[in-house]
């Protein structure tokens, strides 16, 4: 996938930008799209050196020249039409036929120009056709989505939310859903961590950054550190300083990565005191058996962290859908849950309720866009309308 993007990529992006990030690539080699996407398949200190200055230009292009930036899911932005192709590619024939019956196209060419042209049609595809996607299909997905930015997602609950109680915790923990690993770092000071994910090269990222701090090579961090916050801010708003200073001077215990599916863990029973799954139950297509590995391979007494997107996080997601005529499922999200069913799916388990509390509170600005028919159904607490819920449980 990975080779096929950037063989796209760098014949539809602007020139210049094709040119810069070619430029990126060692001395040594060829300035091709195979090369670019060797790359991302390696964890050695050259292609790590290469995937972190790749990221710092990709926030660079973001500013200045959105529309030929890695994107996914925007209409607007030069990569849209090689999502939608691979998309097509991968629908069963009935949801082919069933396309052409109701926007009256033959080709993925006009598919590609009627979704372009129209946020009606990006809708109609949206809540018709993306779920005929697998897990399969969005595991192929991740593998260009995660060349977006550096980070993963998680790392501002992560830090917010779990390693204040973490790194009190001993023992080996398993950073379900790992991304590009910045956690599994934290944590690796404190307990011995495997990290598992089901997306290559953002593993590679946590194996190159795991590979340098253990020679002591850790001059990097600072430039790691800065992709995250600018990636933050990029997402939440503002400026985010998130991680204070001294974070991984520690020296790290064991630390592994492996590539997986959280709903088939590779792992002997009771192996873990502690799991941590940040932004991730979502994404998968059956979280009960999620559940069900999490419960299977820990210990009587391990803590197990998570967050989930609520019914809040639920409606404002289906608004942004709605408004900006999101092709797919925004974020990907597959799932959300209430504090009561998610406590319930852990439970049934065997796994008890430690903590529950809200996190990811509406803007007034994102407030004031809902109709007011939306805004009824908002469920507020005390501090407004959470959009995230954060949960800790314990293994009975």
């Amino acid at each position: 996938m990975l080779e096929r993007f950037f063989d796209y990529y760098l014949n539809h992006t602007a020139p210049e930008i094709a040119e810069r990030i070619l430029a990126l690539l060692p001395g040594n080699l060829e300035k091709t799209p195979n090369n670019l996407a060797a790359m991302f398949m390696q964890s050695n200190e050259e292609a790590f050196e290469f995937q972190l200055a790749f990221f710092e230009a990709m926030a660079d292009i973001r500013q200045a020249d959105p529309a030929h930036c890695i994107m996914f899911d925007d209409s607007t932005n030069t990569c849209y039409p090689f999502f939608i192709q691979c998309a097509w590619e991968r629908l069963p024939p009935a949801a082919k036929a069933k396309t052409r019956d109701q926007l009256g196209i033959s080709e993925v060419e006009e598919l590609i120009r009627l979704l372009i042209a129209q946020p009606e049609a990006r809708n109609w595809f949206r809540l018709n056709l993306a779920a005929e996607l697998d897990q399969g299909d969005l595991f192929a997905f991740n593998e260009v989505i995660a060349l977006i930015n550096f980070s993963s997602g998680g790392e501002y609950s992560f830090l917010n939310l779990v390693y204040p109680q973490l790194k009190a915790l001993r023992g080996k923990a398993l950073d379900a859903g790992c991304g590009a690993g910045f956690g599994s770092l934290v944590m690796s000071q404190h307990l011995e961590v495997t990290g598992i994910d089901a997306c290559r090269p953002r593993l590679n990222r946590a194996r190159g950054m795991a590979n340098m701090l253990r020679e002591g090579k850790g001059s990097f961090l600072s430039r790691v550190i800065g992709l995250i916050e600018t990636e933050m801010g990029e997402i939440f708003g503002g400026n985010r300083t998130l991680i204070g200073e001294g974070i991984l001077e520690e020296r790290q215990k064991q630390l592994t990565f492996v590539q997986g599916s959280l709903d088939r863990l590779g792992f002997h029973d009771q192996e873990f005191d502690v799991v941590v799954c940040l932004d991730v139950l979502e994404h998968t297509y059956d979280p009960s058996k999620v559940i069900r590995e999490f419960a299977r391979v820990t210990r009587p007494g391990a803590m197990i962290f998570v967050t989930v997107p609520n019914a809040n996080g639920e409606l404002y997601q289906r608004f942004e859908e709605e408004s900006s005529g999101a092709t797919f499922p925004a974020m990907l999200h597959l799932h959300h849950w209430e504090p009561a069913g998610l406590a319930d799916l852990f439970q049934g388990q065997g796994l008890e309720m430690v903590e529950m509390k809200p996190f990811d509170y509406l803007t007034l600005e994102a407030l004031e866009r809902l109709s007011e028919a939306d805004r009824a159904k908002l469920v507020a607490d005390d501090s407004g309308f959470p959009l995230q819920v954060f949960a800790v449980f314990r293994k009975v």
